[in-house]
Parts: C-alpha cells; structure tokens; sequence
C-alpha cells in the first residue's frame, strides 16, 4: 500500500513564521481570531482572500502546535504591554518636561 501526499496550504518563511501560502497571514492571527470567537466564516469575511480551506488548515496546524503558539502569543502580548508601558512613561516624561520649560520661561519673562 502507497501513501499519498496531501499538501498544505501552511508554509514557514524564512523568519520561521508559520503563515498561509500566497498571503502574509500568520497562521497566530487566525488563531487569535477563532479564540476571540469567530467562526470559520466570520474569520473568511475579514480576510476575503483566504478560502474556507485555508482557514481551517492554519488552525488545524495552529492546534497540532497549540503550546508552541500559545507561547509566543503570550509573548508577543508581553511585549506589547512592555512597549505601551514605555512610551506611556516617555509621555509623562515628555509632558513634564514641558511644564518645566514653560515654567522656566515663565520666570525669564517675570524677571526680564
């Protein structure tokens, strides 16, 4: 008995990102789409370019490799808070700066 070869519409580029052939869709945004609840067409209806096929291949590839994904999910979000953070605290940093300077400037105008 012979096997045969089904393909996969998955392929991982060259930055060893999983994503849907012929598309820059990452194969984590669908996840991230069906676990915030929408189904299969709903995903379809936001991304009109993928077929209903290569919607339920990235999660099937998405749950063979649920932890791995799940990690880098977590990281990404980790990431992202650690960046909001920053430029929150570069904006109160930058707001105070100008009250000081306009301070300053106040004083100069007072004493001039």
């Amino acid at each position: 008995m012979s096997a045969t070869v089904i393909s996969s519409p998955i392929v991982i580029d060259e930055d060893k990102i999983a994503r849907i052939e012929g598309s820059r869709i990452q194969v984590k945004h669908i996840a991230l789409d069906h676990r915030y609840g929408w189904s299969a067409r709903e995903i379809q209806k936001q991304h009109p370019g993928l077929t209903l096929s290569e919607i339920h291949a990235a999660l099937s590839y998405y749950y063979a490799h649920q932890s791995a994904f799940d990690a880098e999910i977590e990281r990404d979000f980790q990431e992202d808070e650690e960046a909001w953070t920053s430029q929150q605290e570069d904006a109160a940093y930058q707001s105070h700066l100008r009250q000081l300077r306009s301070r300053w400037e106040n004083l100069q105008e007072k004493i001039a």
